[in-house]
Formats: C-alpha cells, sequence, structure tokens
C-alpha cells in the first residue's frame, strides 16, 4: 500500500471514529439530568418548575424536545410549548457559541397576558469562560427574538382588558452590557391595534423598561368607548407605559400625559 493511501486510510478512520464518538455521546448524552438539574434551579431561584416529556438528537447538532412546560406555583404564569428545535452553532476554535431555537406551539397564561398557538424564534450568542465550568448568566451575550403571525387572546394592561389581538410582528434584539444587565437593542411589536416601541433595561431578577404606542384606526372602531381616555392620557396620539418590578411579575404603568 502505497503512503498516499495509507494517510487517506488513517485519515477516514479517523474522521468515522470521531464521527461515531459525536453521535453515541449525543444520543447517550443524559438529558434528563440536565432537565432536572435546570429545574432545580428555576425553583430555587424563581418557584417555577420546567418539565420536557421527550428530548430526541438529529445529526449533526439538532435536538427536539417536546411538551415543554414552565409554570410557576403560584399560578401567576404557565407557558407551554408543543415542541423545539434547537440548532447549536459550535465553532471550535471560538469561545463565541450560538443557539437558535424554533419554537411551535406556544401557550402562556399570566395575569397579564394570554397567548395561543404562537411560533417564534430565539437566537441566544454565547461567551464561554476560558476555563470549563457550569453555565452561568453572564455568559449570555446577546438574545433576538422573532415572531410572525401571533394571536394573542387577552392582554391586561393599566386596569384595560383588551381581546383578540393579531400581532404579524415581533422583532426585538438585546444585548448585555457589563454594567446595565440586559439593554433593547431593538424593539418592535405590530398589531391590528397598535404599533410599539420597547426600550429600557432587565436583568434575570429585575426590569425596568418603557413601552410606546401608536393606537391604529383599528383600535378606535373596536374600543370607541375608550376615545375620550386616550385622548386625555396620549401625547400626540401615542400612549407611554412603564414596566417595572420584578421579571417574573412586572408592574405595567400607564404614563399620563403632562
Amino acid at each position: 500500500m502505497g503512503k498516499l493511501k495509507k494517510i487517506g486510510l488513517i485519515a477516514l478512520i479517523s474522521l468515522m471514529s470521531l464521527f461515531f464518538l459525536t453521535v453515541f455521546v449525543l444520543i447517550n448524552f443524559p438529558y434528563d439530568s440536565i432537565i432536572e438539574r435546570i429545574d432545580h434551579n428555576i425553583a430555587r431561584k424563581q418557584g417555577a418548575h420546567l418539565t420536557v416529556h421527550e428530548v430526541r438528537y438529529r445529526f449533526p447538532l439538532r435536538f427536539f424536545l417536546d411538551e415543554i412546560r414552565i409554570s410557576r406555583d403560584d399560578g401567576s404564569f404557565d407557558i407551554q410549548i408543543d415542541r423545539m428545535i434547537m440548532r447549536l452553532r459550535l465553532l471550535a476554535f471560538s469561545r463565541w457559541k450560538t443557539i437558535q431555537i424554533e419554537g411551535f406551539g406556544l401557550e402562556v397564561k399570566s395575569d397579564i397576558v394570554e397567548l395561543s398557538k404562537g411560533r417564534f424564534m430565539l437566537v441566544s450568542r454565547l461567551l464561554l469562560p476560558l476555563r470549563e465550568t457550569e453555565f452561568r448568566p453572564e455568559m449570555l451575550r446577546a438574545l433576538s427574538l422573532k415572531s410572525e403571525g401571533l394571536n394573542i387572546d387577552r392582554v391586561f394592561i393599566s386596569g384595560f382588558e383588551f381581546t383578540s389581538l393579531k400581532v404579524p410582528l415581533v422583532d426585538i434584539s438585546l444585548i448585555h452590557e457589563e454594567e446595565n444587565g440586559f439593554v433593547v437593542e431593538r424593539g418592535l411589536i405590530r398589531s391590528n391595534f397598535f404599533q410599539s416601541e420597547i426600550s429600557g433595561r432587565f436583568d434575570f431578577q429585575q426590569i425596568d423598561g418603557q413601552v410606546t404606542l401608536s393606537l391604529t384606526a383599528e383600535f378606535f372602531r373596536t374600543y370607541s368607548n375608550l376615545k375620550a381616555f386616550v385622548d386625555s392620557v396620549a401625547d400626540n396620539g401615542v400612549l407611554t407605559l412603564t414596566v417595572r418590578g420584578s421579571t417574573l411579575r412586572p408592574v405595567v404603568q400607564l404614563t399620563r400625559r403632562r
């Protein structure tokens, strides 16, 4: 056997060994233990629980999670997702890692909002430490959330309840700053009742943000009884809301026009 053929055979065997090792590790990885650990952490810190019915791996780096649920013990919110597809983008020689999550059948029930059968795309960037360690919140450096075609059954804002909102666009981008936690870099939400822009900052415990709403003609046709009130608090047709307090139970208030 020639020298070139030997080198080629060694390279092929090495690649096949790496392939089977990777597949074996990913398929037999203790996903249930990881989920239990995450559940323990959020239960201790947030009073909530995480359950996942099934986790499946697909080559090369895709994971399917079925029937995900996050709920708080006091019943203040409940989130359910029929399926999530997680894609990992791992550059071997870079500390930067990207995780893309696509969710289907999102349902949210809380004191503020109820949402049914939504779809979303979440992209996060992680900066891993030089030394191997467990995940810490500060590793998360950027988040991007996009969604199209959401239907919100109910939303409760500052004493007012609105129903049947169609939300064709959600586009929110967050970056992490050392001193300020996450800062909203881009925050756009469009619905049949309003167009809004979001600004502010938050961490995993507290939120301090602002939402400006430009109401549409459809809003005034549907809620004509609120026109006088809106005119009394709006600034050139724009409403301003503040969102402050606990990340899990924020307080939403309407800022009245001076």
